[in-house]
Formats: C-alpha cells, structure tokens, sequence
C-alpha cells in the first residue's frame, strides 16, 4: 500500500475522504434516542468509573456495546465533552472499514493499486457506510472490526498466520455489538468449508493453535469478567431476531435499498459472476457468502444500520471484479452493470420517495438535502451510461468512483436537518447555563436521553415515550406530584413537544426560556 499513498491521485482521495468523513460530526446536536443513549452512557461511565454498568442517568440500559461505550469515554478524556467526542470513534472506524476494502480486494501476492482504489472509492461513497460513520452508535465499529478480520482471513488464505488477527478481530467484535462479531464469521466459514472451497485453509482457521487460542481465551475471559462486574450485560449478548410483519416490511426494504445506494447493478452483477464462476475464484465466493450472511443476520434482527458489516466485503468484491474486467477488456460487463443501475434507481427512487415520506416523516425535513443528493446521483449516473456507451471505460475507472464520493457532500446535510427536528440540544444547553442547586428538569411526555449528557443531571419523565434500550422505563412521577413541584421553590424546568400543549393543572407562573419549533422550554421562575 506504500507505494500507493505516494502518488497524488490516493492523496486527494484520502483527502477528501477525511474531510467528508470528519468535517460534520461536531456540527449538530445528538440524535435522540440512538445518540442520546450511547453518549449519555459514555459520559456517565466516564464520570462514575463504572465501566461494566451501562446507565442513562439512574436508569440501567439494555446494551451490550460495552467495548464501544469505553472507547467514546476515552474520546471524550481526549478531546472534550462534546458531540465531536462521541462520533469521532465511528468516524474513525468508517475509514478504517474503507481501508479494509482495499487490502481485502488484491490477492495476497499480488499488487494493484487500481484494484484497491476502486474497492476503496466504492466503500466509502456507498450511502451505508457513510451513515454508521456520522452516527455515535456501535455500528461502524462492528462494521470495521468485521471488516478488518475479512481483511486478515483473506490474507490468511495465503499465511494462515494472519488467521491471529482474524480471531483478535473477531472477538473484539463480540465485545464491541454482541455475539453476532463472533458468531457470524465463524458460520461463514463453515458454509465456505462446507461447500469444500480451500477446505484446508478453512480448517486451519478454526485450528490453527495460535489463533483459536485467542478466540478461547479472549471470549472467555471478556464472559468471566462480565460476570463479575455485570452478569446482566450477558443477558443481551445472544443474537436477536425480529418477527416480521406487513407493516415494517417495507420500510425495512427502503432501508435496505438506500443503504446501498450508488451501486445497486454491480452488486448484482458481481453477485451473478461469482454464481456462475463459483468455483474458479473462492475468494469471491467467500466475500459473497460473508456478505449474504451478515446482511441477512441485519434484516432477520431488525438492526438494519449493520448492514454496514457487508460494506467492505462487497466493495472488496465488485473492485476485484472491475479491475479484471478492465484488464481483459470485458467492456460489456462494466456496461450491464451500469446499465442495471440505472433500470434499478430511477424507478425505484420514483416509487419509494413518497413512500419514505409517509412512513419515515424525518425525511420530509431533510428533503433540502436528499433533492441534491438526488441530483448528484443523476449526474453520477449519467456519467456512467456516457462513459460506458463511449467505450471510456478507463476513463470510468479513474473518475466515477471519485465522482460517487463527491455525491456524499449534500447527503452530509441530511444529519444536520436530522438533529435539527429530534435533537433537544438548544434546549438543553439553555437548562446548563441556567441550571444552579436543586434545579430540576422535567421531560413531560417526551424523551430525550441526551438531555443527560448535555446537562449531567438526571431528567424526571412524566408519561415518558419508550425509548430503545429503556423500553421498561416508568414514569418517575405523576401528574400531581408534577404540580406540587412546579408550584414549590425550587426552579424547575420542563420540556415538551412544541405540538403537546402545557399541561393544564399547572399553577403558578409558566416562563418560555425557548421554542425551536420542535421542543418548549418552560420553566417556572
């Protein structure tokens, strides 16, 4: 890869990839609830120094991320409490997923910078990627730490040695989103060896000592601790799947189909060349059965932002495929798959766009930024029917991946009008300027968990909305109890919906500190 970085197209690459991917993760307030419960669970472990008890305030969440949750603490220890701390781990993690992409695409004994700056160009601009790396989540970690034992089961095929980093990896993985880090590549293993690709190599990576002492070892070390500092993380750590209905079907196939979004036709198309050629290349089919695996396990959950993991192998995948393609001049293939994207996206986006709308109503705030993004992807589409129906095809190869990364600058908009409607950030940094003694903070049928981190002190929920990870939380107090305190001494402060009305048993004075359009700040002195 050295040689790579030294010349100035790579160097603009990671260039520009480091501003997208780095530039807008301090810029707007935490996303509730995802957002506001890691990080209120970070600064919380960072202010107690218990590590193994996940907590919102008082409340105890039901997350298994622990690994996750300390790195976020030590960003925060680093660069300060903010939103730039508790992204800046996700951020990291998606380049390193699009470093994996581009190791994991050349063989072994082999170099090809082409190979490996397509692999990258096309994990970074695919619209899943980016979204985990913008998110304070444990989903870009688990993407990456995925990704990078793909990367080191790869080059294992060839030095069974590598199989040590694979299994490091691996259980990383477990520590950083649940049994699923270890689970699943485990079984895509075994489906690779049952199927007798490399068969030996796939038995050398469940037996080789070095590594499957690792994997022994660092499990069961990670379990025992667990069950002394907090046997209740255990409970989540089981891989969970979801009952399917009507009525999140579609919404789940929305997901699924932006997550990949520019490169729906060479994903198909590299797919069909691996069925057809499936015992020529086993690599190929390896990075198809990881992907299938893990994309199915993201649907089957319900956890659709990990069908970030798929990202590097796919990548890894189609810029194997379109650089042999381009060497053998097999021109007609880069054609199909351009030509498939287009069939797919225009119509679809035509169909599913309204539909988003009604079942996603956060994306009719961001339509300032999908419209763009919209057209970005026209023109990017364009240029691939131009240069392909040209016969341009290296032209295509040294532009278009470029071209599909430059799309992600209005998408990055998307996370700003995001935060804008479900972000209680105005709100809460006008409660920590104000906030003195016994002040206390009121959520009236509302639930912001980032209100904690914002404020660091616990908020009192009346009628409280679930909230993932705090799904058996009750209300702290009653509607009474609320009135009594809102008419004693102490300051109060309450947030509610701008669309909820003030509760009306409230006497005493109401004072509005704000109204965002989205949240109201009352308080009663």
């Amino acid at each position: 890869m050295r040689s790579l970085f030294k010349n100035k197209t790579a160097l603009i690459f990671a260039g520009l990839l480091l501003y997208l991917y780095f530039r807008g993760i301090g810029d707007h307030g935490l996303i509730d609830p995802l957002e506001g419960v890691n990080s209120s669970v970070e600064v919380h472990m960072l202010a107690t120094g218990n590590y193994f008890v996940p907590k919102v305030g008082d409340e105890l969440v039901a997350g298994k991320s622990l690994l996750t949750w300390w790195l976020s603490a030590l960003a925060i220890k680093i660069f300060g409490w903010g939103e730039f701390s508790v992204r800046f781990l996700s951020a990291l993690s998606g380049a390193l997923m699009i470093l994996s992409s581009a190791i994991s695409a050349r063989r072994s004994k082999e170099y090809s910078s082409r190979k490996s700056w397509l692999a990258a160009s096309i994990c970074a601009s695919m619209s899943i990627c980016f979204t985990v790396s913008q998110i304070a989540s444990s989903h870009a970690v688990y993407a990456c730490l995925t990704g990078l034992a793909l990367m080191y089961i790869l080059k294992g095929f060839d030095d069974k040695n590598y199989f040590v980093q694979a299994h490091i990896c691996i259980v990383l993985a477990f520590m950083a989103h649940g049994a699923g880090g270890f689970v699943f590549p485990f079984m895509a293993m075994m489906i690779f060896a049952a199927l007798n690709f490399e068969y030996e190599k796939a038995v050398n990576f469940f037996t080789w000592p070095p590594a499957a002492l690792i994997s022994v070892s660092g499990i069961g070390c990670y379990i025992l601790i667990l069950m002394y500092g907090n046997g209740w993380v255990l409970h989540f750590m089981r891989c969970e799947h979801l009952s399917l209905d009507l009525g999140n079907i579609l919404g789940y196939v929305l997901f699924a189909f932006a997550a990949f979004i520019p490169w729906h036709g060479f994903i198909i198309n590299s797919a069909r060349n691996v069925f057809l050629n499936y015992k020529d290349n086993p690599r190929r089919t390896f990075m198809l059965i990881w992907s299938i695996i893990f994309g199915l396990a993201a649907i089957l959950s319900g956890d659709l932002l990990s069908l970030g993991t798929c990202a590097p192998a796919l990548s890894a995948l189609m810029g194997d495929y379109i650089d042999d393609w381009l060497e053998q001049k097999h021109f007609t293939e880069i054609k199909i798959s351009a030509a498939l994207t287009l069939v797919i996206i225009f119509p679809a986006v035509a169909l599913l766009l309204p539909l988003a709308v009604d079942i996603f109503p956060v994306v009719s705030a961001c339509l300032l930024s999908i419209v763009p993004y919209g057209l970005f992807m026209v023109l990017f589409l364009f240029a691939c029917w131009y240069y392909t129906r040209t016969k341009q095809v290296k032209k295509w190869a040294r532009n278009i991946p470029a071209a599909a990364l430059l799309c992600l600058m209005p998408l990055t908009g998307i996370f700003d009008l995001t935060a804008e409607k479900l972000s209680a950030r105005e709100a809460a940094l006008t409660i920590r300027s104000d906030i003195q003694g016994n002040n206390l903070i009121i959520q009236y049928e509302i639930n912001h968990p980032s209100m904690y981190f914002y404020t660091f002190r616990n908020s009192l929920l009346v009628n409280p909305i679930l909230t993932p990870g705090l799904q058996d939380l009750k209300a702290k107090i009653s509607v009474e109890t609320l009135n009594n305190l809102w008419s004693g001494r102490e300051r109060i402060f309450m947030i509610i919906n701008a669309d909820n009305k003030v509760p009306n048993n409230l006497t005493g004075h109401i004072y509005r500190l704000l109204d965002d359009g989205e949240v109201l700040l009352l308080s009663n002195k």
